[in-house]
């Protein structure tokens, strides 16, 4: 609905965690959580649109819904390699703030027996600031995301790509409509590649 916007896809930060033997999430995937961001593609985006550079491995197949892609960072916080079968569960927000969160007593709504097809390298990695390099990220398909979503995992925080008419010139105004449309309760953080690209030293 934002006119010199040309085009949208998005993406939701679902609640998840690799799980152990158990069904328990793994104590180090936990801790990763503040480090590590799981990302689902809702329609495209990081697949079609600012698709991933795949570093190691291959991309994984939209349609699938166990093929997942990982970056560096969340390949070592996490521990994981290219070509690993890993268990992955998924939860409601309600769920992960419950006192049994972090047992098998609490069972996932969603999950996947997921294989790590690709090493990727997010388009904001190749230019970035300092202050974003401990950011790790798991990245799941449109396929799995519809399961996701339908079963309520999200954590709140959502990923919009945004393609404008205008180019970097439009981002003001972009900004400043965007903001007025959430309100006072909501917030947004934008991105600006091309000014990441001016400061780079």
């Amino acid at each position: 609905a934002l006119p010199l916007v040309r085009h949208a896809e998005s993406a939701f930060e679902p609640v998840g965690d690799v799980l152990g033997a158990g069904g328990a999430p793994l104590p180090a995937s936990i801790v990763a959580s503040l480090t590590v961001a799981f990302v689902a593609s809702v329609d495209g985006l990081y697949f079609d649109q600012d698709r991933v550079g795949v570093l190691a491995g291959r991309m994984a197949n939209p349609a699938s819904r166990d093929e997942i892609m990982m970056n560096a960072r969340a390949a070592s916080l996490l521990g994981l390699r290219v070509g690993e079968l890993i268990p992955i569960g998924f939860y409601t927000d309600a769920q992960s703030g419950s006192p049994g969160y972090g047992t098998a007593r609490v069972r996932p709504v969603v999950r996947i027996e997921a294989r790590i097809t690709g090493l990727a390298e997010f388009n904001d990695e190749l230019v970035q600031d300092d202050a974003d390099r401990p950011q790790g990220d798991l990245l799941f398909t449109p396929a799995l995301t519809k399961t996701l979503l339908a079963a309520g995992t999200g954590s709140g925080i959502s990923w919009y790509g945004l393609k404008l008419d205008g180019g970097a010139g439009s981002v003001p105004v972009v900004e400043r409509e965007a903001d007025a449309r959430l309100g006072a309760g909501g917030a947004a953080w934008f991105r600006v590649a091309s000014a990441d690209e001016a400061q780079v030293q």
